[in-house]
């Protein structure tokens, strides 16, 4: 069972589920690279930068080109072959850069070559990112990563022989142009961590004598990879924000409000922290942002976190009897009593009836205040009970009106 004071650490969690880690094949384009192959049929004035030659990026301007020729071009990558990624158990691969692009009816797009069939396919289409000349110098790019190609199935000849391209059509219409940085290849492994989910053993629960234990039972056991870890970890509100983890599904807090524990399947154990998944759950500072978390997750950390978790709601002690009473205390004068009973208290007097000897209702107020003064002026002389309510507890006390 781990304790939790509810100030000792703060930061911003957002998990989503497994990914993968790229490790075997990281490889850059690095134009320019003359092993790379310019071909097409276009007008050269637009090819403002070659990375076949001497361009750091791919860029065409279909405006400088004019409306003269049809401008169709494709720069294509070596082989490269994805034997040593398969054979690691990377099979997931993906190309990322950035990119510049106005678009007005053309089409940009990047394709990969399946040697078995000796046919090129799509991959990714682009959208338009640019309403200015910035797709002339890649000035304001975006971020791109494919969509991933799967290459588990994939025969000798298909791994051997692997390509990709970026392909440009103008459509043999005048159109803007666009600009590409140089772009990397990366393989991944398809993680098999999955947290599972939980549910909680109790909710609401309430502190008592300051302190609330706070625990969870499995639901769907979580998938745990070889040397992996399962880590509980307990946040704090809607915004998740981390209070604690430990290596049960229990935690000890002393502050009311919404809780849940979340289930973590992470390579956590310090023997691997030179492997690229492990993760220091101790070393992660207060003021990282889930932002941060969710960025180092989709990068290619290979972990799993069930984000919905086992919410737990904490709600205030209960008053002991002698809290009540104390809670509910109030005075009252004079008594007896002539024109005008006051009433005082510590807390909001929230309702006041009078009744007489024969039970009946003979005043009624709702002070909603510390303090009351009932006119009892056209009563009788006699006995009366007065009902004071005060936190939801009701006393009854005896008056005398002379």
């Amino acid at each position: 069972m781990k304790k939790i004071k509810t100030n000792c650490f703060v930061l911003m969690f957002v998990l989503g589920t497994s990914y993968g880690f790229s490790q075997t094949l990281n490889q850059s384009a690095n134009w320019p690279n003359a092993d790379w192959t310019l071909s097409g049929t276009f007008n050269p004035i637009g090819l403002l930068s070659d990375p076949t030659v001497n361009g750091t990026t791919f860029t065409f301007d279909d405006n400088g080109a004019g409306t003269g020729s049809e401008d169709a071009l494709t720069v294509t990558s070596p082989v490269i072959d994805l034997t040593a990624a398969s054979v690691a158990g990377e099979t997931l691969i993906t190309i990322n850069a950035e990119y510049s692009y106005r678009s007005l009816g053309d089409l940009l797009l990047v394709e990969f070559y399946d040697a078995q069939a000796m046919v090129w396919a799509p991959l990714q289409t682009f959208a338009g990112n640019s309403s200015g000349s910035d797709y002339e110098t890649c000035a304001s790019s975006a971020a791109y990563t494919t969509p991933v190609i799967n290459i588990a199935g994939y025969t000798a000849t298909q791994l051997s022989g692997f390509q990709y391209r970026f392909s440009y059509f103008d459509g043999d219409q005048w159109r803007y142009g666009f600009c590409l940085t140089s772009p990397t290849i990366t393989s991944a492994a398809i993680c098999s961590a999955d947290a599972g989910t939980l549910t909680a053993d109790a909710t609401p629960v309430s502190l008592s004598e300051g302190e609330a234990t706070l625990t969870a039972t499995e639901d769907i056991t979580p998938t745990i990879p070889v040397n992996y870890e399962v880590t509980y970890v307990l946040t704090s509100g809607a915004e998740l924000v981390i209070v604690g983890t430990a290596v049960t599904p229990s935690f000890v807090v002393d502050a009311v409000g919404l809780y849940t524990i979340h289930t973590l399947v992470a390579l956590t154990d310090a023997a691997f922290s030179t492997d690229p998944n492990y993760v220091d759950l101790s070393a992660l500072p207060a003021g990282t942002t889930g932002a941060d978390v969710l960025g180092l997750i989709e990068a290619g950390l290979c972990a799993s976190l069930d984000p919905a978790g086992a919410p737990i709601t904490v709600e205030a002690e209960p008053l002991s009897i002698d809290d009540a009473e104390n809670q509910a205390a109030f005075s009252y004068y004079p008594n007896p009593v002539n024109n005008t009973l006051t009433l005082n208290a510590q807390n909001t007097i929230e309702k006041v009836t009078m009744y007489n000897m024969l039970g009946q209702v003979v005043l009624r107020a709702n002070p909603k205040a510390l303090n009351s003064e009932l006119n009892m002026s056209s009563l009788h002389t006699g006995t009366y009970f007065v009902k004071v309510t005060i936190e939801n507890v009701t006393k009854t006390v005896r008056v005398i009106k002379q």
